[in-house]
């Protein structure tokens, strides 16, 4: 199978959907597919990774025929229209059309790309769109604590809204995120179950300097400043059972305001610092790994959305 895969982020870049991509392409293409993903970077690029992926790269606000789209656009609307674009621009120029397209429906990536399909003359017209959902920018502001009519984050919840309603499937990682978004309004279409890939250890380090020395009865705390991550009630409330370490990323810091002006990043501070809780440096994506060899148990946070964690 020929999948074509539209990404805003992908390793070397940060962020949970740049990971599932990285494991999900690799062990796709190790069972014999055929990945090519699509994602914006530093440079405009066209190769092959080493484990078979072909990763195409655009350089944001730089690659559309309408340079205008990014004086009046806000950043999502833009980068997908520029995204689109450049799928199909591909397509024309390839004649390779996938069997799939996969398209995020955070920050409303596929929506010029179902648009264009809808009322343009492309070769989208035949080619199924799958929209895999991670968790919505717009559901991420209101689990935050974050105003969601705030412009222009509420078109982009809008055009969320139409991306999951447009697509020809929709595919969850948890039944928690499916229920969610079908309580939430987002949709009244059947929506598709099926968990994330594992981590694929092979890629893990072994060797790094940790700003941490967490000890084998340790229980590590990895994960965003989030609100939506499930920190505060981990501090709060179950700290009595965790260990000693809350180890956070800071590169990954939400350090956004709440309602009341405090940034989270403060407010989970003075939390952990009233529970008797260290909050120590970060860590990479790459030392998690090696981390969890030490500490008896690793106890990443995932987002509510995704996962529920007791």
């Amino acid at each position: 199978m020929h999948l074509l895969i539209l990404t805003s982020e992908f390793p070397p870049d940060l962020g949970g959907i740049a990971t599932y991509l990285e494991h999900s392409a690799r062990m796709l293409t190790r069972a014999g597919h055929h990945v090519t993903i699509i994602a914006p970077g530093d440079a405009r690029c066209d190769k092959q990774l080493p484990d078979g992926t072909r990763l195409i790269r655009l350089i944001p606000h730089q690659t559309t025929s309408v340079p205008a789209f990014f004086q009046t656009l806000s950043h999502w609307p833009a980068l997908s229209y520029e995204i689109a674009e450049t799928a199909i621009n591909h397509l024309r120029s390839t004649g390779d059309l996938p069997d799939v397209i996969e398209v995020q429906e955070y920050g409303a990536l596929g929506y010029y790309l179902l648009q264009r399909r809808l009322v343009d003359e492309t070769p989208l017209r035949d080619i199924p769109i799958l929209v895999h959902l991670h968790s919505p920018h717009s559901e991420n502001l209101r689990v935050n604590q974050m105003a969601r009519y705030r412009f222009p984050d509420y078109w982009v919840g809008q055009m969320e809204k139409f991306c999951i309603n447009a697509a020809d499937a929709l595919l969850s990682p948890s039944r928690f995120l499916r229920d969610k978004l079908l309580k939430q309004g987002f949709t009244d279409r059947s929506i598709d179950v099926i968990p994330y890939a594992g981590i694929d250890p092979s890629i893990l380090i072994e060797d790094f300097d940790s700003p941490v020395d967490p000890q084998p009865e340790d229980i590590v705390y990895i994960g965003r400043l989030e609100v939506r991550k499930g920190v505060l009630p981990l501090v709060r409330v179950r700290s009595f059972v965790f260990g000693h370490y809350l180890v956070s990323m800071p590169f990954l810091n939400y350090g956004g305001p709440l309602g009341d002006g405090e940034s989270v990043t403060a407010l989970v501070a003075r939390a952990v610092s009233a529970h008797s809780r260290r909050l120590c440096g970060g860590v990479t994506g790459d030392q998690m790994g090696a981390t969890n060899e030490v500490a008896e148990v690793l106890f990443l946070i995932l987002a509510p959305l995704c996962m529920r964690i007791g």
